[in-house]
């Protein structure tokens, strides 16, 4: 199992009527240490409640060391009119496409326990931790390094939509319908 779906596993046991119907809004994702899979444990916990947002940390453990970790702001919905639309050119960027199937977002749910109404079948929005999984996988694919990578979810990305992933220098983007819908960093 990929680390991004450990971690979501932890994240999955806060999904309760308190964050239910919110969206991932920042994510910080850190790298500390390798880990074992048999001995490590994942730990969540809300750090922070409000009515429009809240705070959520989920880590992984391994001899008492915290190895990875992702801070995450859930927030609830905006009103959609007053996101501006960002659209962007993919000419000259480092890129893969992709689309992100109903099966996936299944199997997500079930390997992590995330029940968010969200995701179900009546909205096919794609749970943010595939979306950091994808980025995940495409930085090591491209054998990037990193320990600390910091993402903002600026809309929802729908179940079969095409994805691409883009890297400039530290950057990096996920857009969907040639509208940015992830931006971030990496260090």
């Amino acid at each position: 199992m990929d680390r991004i779906y450990e971690l979501a596993q932890g994240l999955g046991k806060l999904y309760d009527k308190k964050v239910n119907g919110f969206f991932i809004g920042k994510a910080v994702l850190n790298i500390y240490y390798a880990y074992e899979k048999n001995t490590a444990t994942i730990k969540s916990e809300v750090t922070k409640d409000g009515q429009l947002y809240k705070r959520c940390s989920v880590y992984i453990v391994d001899n008492n060391k915290k190895c990875i970790s992702c801070d995450i702001t859930l927030i609830r919905p905006r009103n959609s009119s007053k996101v501006k639309d960002d659209y962007v050119s993919m000419e000259n960027k480092k890129q893969l496409l992709a689309k992100v199937s109903y099966k996936e977002v299944e199997e997500f749910i079930n390997i992590t326990g995330d029940k968010n109404t969200l995701h179900d079948k009546g909205h096919l929005i794609v749970p943010g931790m595939i979306l950091l999984n994808y980025i995940d996988k495409f930085l090591k694919g491209m054998k990037i390094e990193f320990s600390r990578l910091e993402v903002r979810f600026l809309r929802p990305v729908y179940v079969n939509e095409e994805i691409s992933i883009n890297i400039e220098s530290d950057t990096i983007s996920i857009t969907s319908i040639n509208k940015i819908v992830i931006k971030g960093v990496f260090k």
